[in-house]
């Protein structure tokens, strides 16, 4: 049985030719590298200049091959110089034009509302985020209102008459039989009781739109949003959820020109909107059989 001895540390002149070795092949390999990249810089640069002459001398009768090759050599030098910058910077972006007025340019502050047709000519919502938003509630609010009074008006020129000879009581209608309104007349013959529960109705269902505005949420409410779905038909889908809201913004729209075109034509005509329009509160077989 032998013992081992001491282990003997390197020698001190070695440690140091061995540094001394790593140090001159570093150099020699970073030497080597410049050396290429130079060589490759020079060829590129011949090959640069001769294409260059190729495209400046020739005959006339090759004209436009010359001019042709010199283009294509800016072609590759643009897109050698665009290789090298980052994406972000080659692309060229063109302001994005209006679906209503396509000779003006697209309103970016209203790129992300629901029902948007790029239409402010104004300006009138570029004034701050919050006063859109503000503008975008009272739409909200009075196409609404404007879809109930688009059932409501012609419903009570069909019905009201026959409604309040069946309970007994006066008929709110005109004497020409069109809705009480400010041109059609009427409005006095509506009772008190009707204005003062209407009132109250709208001032309560404003506070408690006023409440939930104030409340702390993490992200706050939509414009319009009351929290009110008891059928929950409100999709919970983010595409579907825009669609539904597309489709609240568009009807809105129709239904206000629809109140203000039946005001219009009852004062112009004369006559009930259910029957100068009657083809559309009526079964469209009533005009070819005459039930």
């Amino acid at each position: 049985h032998r013992t081992a001895g001491p282990v003997r540390a390197p020698h001190p002149h070695l440690a140091v030719t061995l540094r001394l070795f790593v140090s001159q092949r570093d150099s020699a390999i970073k030497r080597v590298r410049e050396a290429q990249n130079r060589d490759a810089i020079d060829a590129t640069r011949r090959l640069l200049s001769l294409h260059d002459t190729a495209a400046t001398s020739g005959s006339s009768t090759r004209c436009c091959l010359s001019k042709f090759a010199a283009s294509s050599m800016v072609a590759a030098r643009l897109l050698a110089v665009a290789s090298i910058l980052p994406a972000t910077a080659a692309v060229l972006t063109l302001p994005r034009k209006s679906q209503a007025l396509p000779w003006l340019s697209a309103p970016a502050y209203l790129q992300e509302l629901p029902g948007n047709a790029d239409f402010d000519p104004l300006r009138l919502g570029s004034a701050s985020p919050a006063l859109l938003k503000y503008y975008r509630e009272a739409e909200l609010k009075h196409g609404r209102l404007a879809m109930l009074a688009a059932i409501g008006w012609p419903a009570s020129e069909l019905w009201d008459k026959a409604l309040a000879d069946t309970f007994g009581i006066d008929s709110a209608l005109t004497s020409k039989l069109e809705a009480p309104s400010v041109l059609n007349g009427g409005l006095d013959r509506i009772s008190p009781a009707f204005w003062g529960a209407a009132l109250g109705f709208g001032a309560a269902i404003e506070l408690y739109g006023l409440k939930l505005r104030l409340e702390d949420r993490a992200e706050p409410l939509e414009p319009g949003n009351l929290q009110f779905d008891p059928l929950g038909m409100y999709p919970v889908e983010r595409a579907r959820r825009k669609r539904m809201d597309e489709a609240e913004v568009k009807h809105g729209r129709i239904a206000m020109l629809a109140v203000v075109g039946y005001a219009a034509e009852e004062y112009l005509l004369g006559t009930p909107v259910a029957v100068h329009s009657s083809g559309f509160f009526e079964p469209f077989w009533a005009h070819f059989f005459h039930v």
